[in-house]
């Protein structure tokens, strides 16, 4: 299970990621929540799109990790120092009080422990280091309506081969690996409890079609457990 599963990663990181993965209006929150220096670690860095970003405003040394090397090669003109970690089996390749902070943006729905990712990342950051973090969210407006229809709820897969089984107002495309689904309070609850204080909130829209992604906007607006991707500011406990 283990071996097949890794394939399956690695197929969907090297032949069918979607390009529109990258979200700006994810990257213009976690930007706002950066300090402008100090080392820095980025969980899943994949091509680079959004370490190219986070290096603009950037004064400090940054790091990351994925996959395998490969997967990392576009984005190695960006980091300071690159690192293969399977996060299903190994830990973050850093001593503990390493880093100052550490984004975890969109991955923890990919990872079976999710217990120990957050240990991991809570081993490596420095006492008093920040955590951002986000993850699609089970809990939102739009899904609480497709769920009273008895549609599919976004970001939610029930297939290796097809993303919108059971909801025809999402695209089709290969399905992009997500085994845990987090509501927003799960997804606050965790976080505190694997050694974080959260210490600010916010979200931005997940779904690209327009009138969906307005809906997501005003509700996150309104009240950030109702958002489509809420992105959270943790420190890690003294």
């Amino acid at each position: 299970m283990e071996f097949e599963n890794k394939n399956f990663v690695n197929d969907r990181y090297l032949k069918k990621m979607e390009k529109e993965d990258h979200k700006n209006d994810r990257v213009d929150k976690v930007i706002s929540f950066l300090p402008t220096s100090g080392k820095l670690l980025e969980i899943g860095v994949w091509e680079g799109l959004t370490t190219q970003e986070y290096r603009k405003n950037y004064q400090g040394e940054i790091c990351g990790i994925d996959l395998n090397l490969d997967i990392m090669k576009p984005a190695m003109d960006f980091l300071d120092d690159a690192r293969a970690c399977d996060l299903n089996t190994d830990n973050i390749p850093w001593e503990e009080n390493t880093f100052d902070t550490v984004i975890c943006t969109e991955i923890i729905e990919h990872v079976f422990d999710t217990d120990r990712l957050l240990i991991e990342i809570n081993r490596v950051l420095k006492p008093g280091g920040n955590l951002i973090i986000s993850t699609p969210n089970l809990s939102s407006i739009l899904n609480k309506i497709f769920i009273v229809f008895g549609l599919q709820p976004l970001a939610t897969e029930v297939s290796c081969r097809k993303s919108n089984y059971g909801n025809p107002f999402r695209k089709s495309l290969h399905s992009s690996g997500h085994i845990r689904d987090f509501t927003y309070a799960a997804f606050r609850e965790i976080v505190e409890a694997n050694g974080f204080d959260i210490v600010d909130q916010t979200s931005v829209p997940l779904s690209t079609q327009k009138w969906a992604s307005l809906l997501e906007r005003v509700a996150g607006r309104l009240k950030t457990s109702l958002g489509g991707n809420p992105i959270l500011l943790a420190t890690k406990k003294a």
